[in-house]
């Protein structure tokens, strides 16, 4: 959990905030957070539930949820670095 909330961290914010569906983006990231109310918690959440997708699924899940599947796949990879690092 902490290399993943690191890696999202180190990297830029994984949430896609389009202008006139602002409301339905901040809902989806509450989604993620839940009673937390946690924005660590949320990236935590969602990174979680992306890589339980195959990528021919998780690039329509991360546009029904405002995510950038770019965005998640860098922190993937940030991920696997810090846990190389720590080795």
């Amino acid at each position: 959990a902490v290399l993943t909330i690191a890696a999202g961290m180190a990297y830029k914010d994984p949430w896609v905030m389009p202008l006139d569906k602002k409301q339905a983006a901040d809902e989806a990231r509450r989604k993620f957070a839940g009673e937390s109310m946690s924005d660590h918690i949320a990236l935590l959440t969602a990174y979680n539930e992306w890589r339980r997708f195959p990528a021919h699924q998780a690039k329509d899940w991360c546009w029904r949820n405002y995510l950038s599947g770019n965005t998640l796949d860098m922190m993937k990879d940030m991920r696997r670095q810090f846990l190389q690092l720590l080795e």
